[in-house]
């Protein structure tokens, strides 16, 4: 080895020494299921995160994997319960309240893929009788009349996340349903 691949190796061999006492600084006094999310956003891989807890990469794993699943969890119920509060229809998310994380990682490629489809679906709007629209205004939609009148962005949202018009201006659970259930009707009478 020549003279300046000693003293690079050197050079690394105290950069890691230095890294491993600000883990364990960084580390002291939590638990590996505390400690490990923190230390692997800093870049410190399973086996460099298991040396400053004593632990196994096994058991690294599983603490960022679960760390990760209620990472998601929290993020969903934020994001669903922002888009029902913007008046995206519940029957959409059906099934979340169960495991928010499961819901999202079955449906999804990613939390960043689900946050951009509920955008999308609470850019439509609401057309809530009595509730604004996008534009503000209040919907003129009677209780009687359950269609709505569509802009071209908007049919375009509502075929891209798989949903008919029936299901605009659902404003409760057991709307939802009942559109629900008279779609899966109409497609099994269409077959």
């Amino acid at each position: 080895m020549a003279k300046s691949d000693d003293d690079l190796a050197a050079l690394n061999s105290k950069l890691a020494v230095l890294l491993n006492l600000n883990a364990y600084i960084i580390a002291k006094g939590m638990t590996v299921a505390q400690g490990a999310p923190i230390l692997k956003r800093l870049g410190l891989t399973a086996s460099e995160i298991a040396a400053v807890f004593d632990s196994t990469p096994k058991a690294v794993n599983v603490r960022l994997a679960e760390a990760k699943k209620k990472e998601t969890a929290s993020a969903a119920k934020e994001i669903i319960g922002a888009a029902l509060e913007a008046g995206v229809a519940p029957v959409v998310f059906d099934g979340w309240e169960a495991d928010p994380a499961a819901y999202v990682d079955a449906n999804f490629v990613s939390l960043e893929s689900f946050r951009s489809h509920v955008d999308k679906l609470c850019a439509v709007g609401p057309k809530v009788p009595g509730k604004p629209t996008s534009s503000g205004k209040a919907s003129d939609h009677s209780d009687a009349d359950k269609t709505a009148e569509l802009s071209v962005e908007e049919k375009a949202v509502f075929q891209k996340v798989g949903l008919g018009t029936e299901f605009v201006n659902i404003d409760n659970e057991a709307e939802a349903r009942d559109a629900f259930n008279k779609a899966q009707a109409k497609k099994a009478a269409q077959k």
